[in-house]
């Protein structure tokens, strides 16, 4: 795999893992998904697994129904709670099937506490911990920008659902109500409950329905920006995000909305280049120390030497000339250049 074809935005891709590694030391990541942001409206890294928003609906209109819950801070325990029980029993059901637990959310701990054999199920967090950064909302919180944006929760109740929402769920209904009502509740169940198994297959959302897959599709390509943009991505894919990008950047445009979406894609380029380089000196530097290498060394290395040239000449002087180029509408987007020359 070569590192430099991958788009991997402000994250080291640390193959070692040893002890430097760290996730955006610079603090460019928000504005990194900014740009995300307008190419994809409401889709990030993080929502990989669409059909969640199917889950996340199915939740809120259960807790709602069955639970008739309307504390806030007590909603948003129940919504990690589903989470943490889908998790389990997915993998319950699908452990070995890579295509359904590759980027499902907690996978690691529901496995560990599927193998830890205990004859009891319960959610309690000193046997079956869950993410760190499930903290805030779980899953809901990756996913509220999104059902927002397909108009399936309310603006300003974000645990109701709209119509839409409700409309999209039409005919699905969670099983075995009480046993699951049980142990959002903090009960215990039996683990060799074949409901588990039940529970699987349906949050594995095996049952995908023609309706809500033709609801789904609808909704995302509601947003013309979002349409364009799976399109141009569809026509030019290519094995590496980078070059996708690169490609998508050089389209002969056809209308306006291909024109921000290709300049979008070329700005992204641009700031990747250029946040490499950065991210190639800080990491460098944070190893001197560790190799025992004195400063002039440092310098003179010969890729250090290529990194600093790349960064006082072309590829700063592409990105800085991209922002002239397009000041009207990029600077609402990314300031930085010009308050860091005072223009």
């Amino acid at each position: 795999m070569n590192l430099n074809e991958m788009l991997f935005w402000t994250e080291r891709d640390d193959l070692e893992n040893d002890e430097t590694s760290s996730k955006d030391p610079l603090g460019t990541e928000a504005f990194a998904a900014q740009l995300a942001d307008l190419i994809l409206p409401g889709l990030t890294s993080l929502t990989r697994r669409i059909r969640y928003v199917t889950l996340i609906c199915l939740w809120l209109k259960y807790i709602e129904k069955e639970l008739q819950e309307e504390n806030v801070e007590k909603i948003i325990e129940y919504i990690k709670n589903f989470e943490k029980l889908a998790a389990f029993c997915i993998i319950r059901v699908y452990r070995d099937d890579k295509d359904r637990t590759e980027s499902l959310q907690g996978k690691r701990y529901a496995k560990a506490y599927f193998d830890k054999n205990i004859p009891y199920f319960s959610l309690d967090s000193r046997t079956y911990p869950f993410l760190v950064n499930h903290g805030s909302a779980g899953a809901f919180a990756f996913y509220k920008v999104l059902l927002k944006a397909l108009g399936y929760i309310q603006n300003d109740n974000e645990f109701s659902l709209t119509p839409d929402g409700i409309d999209l769920i039409e005919g699905l209904q969670i099983p075995h109500i009480t046993f699951i009502k049980n142990i959002l509740q903090g009960k215990k169940e039996n683990s060799s409950s074949k409901k588990f198994d039940t529970l699987g297959e349906f949050f594995g959302l095996s049952n995908f329905k023609a309706l809500e897959k033709t609801r789904l599709r609808s909704a995302l390509f509601s947003n013309d920006i979002r349409r364009t943009a799976f399109m141009l991505i569809k026509k030019h894919k290519q094995d590496s995000e980078f070059d996708t990008l690169s490609n998508i950047s050089k389209v002969k445009i056809s209308n306006e909305v291909e024109k921000y979406v290709a300049t979008i894609c070329d700005y992204i380029i641009k700031f990747e280049m250029l946040n490499r380089e950065i991210h190639y000196v800080f990491y460098s530097l944070m190893n001197i120390d560790a190799n025992q290498i004195s400063i002039d060394d440092f310098i003179k290395n010969i890729n250090m030497q290529k990194c600093l040239k790349k960064i006082t000449g072309a590829i700063l002087d592409d990105y800085l000339e991209f922002h002239a180029n397009h000041e009207q509408w990029l600077k609402q987007y990314d300031d930085r250049p010009y308050q860091f020359f005072n223009v």
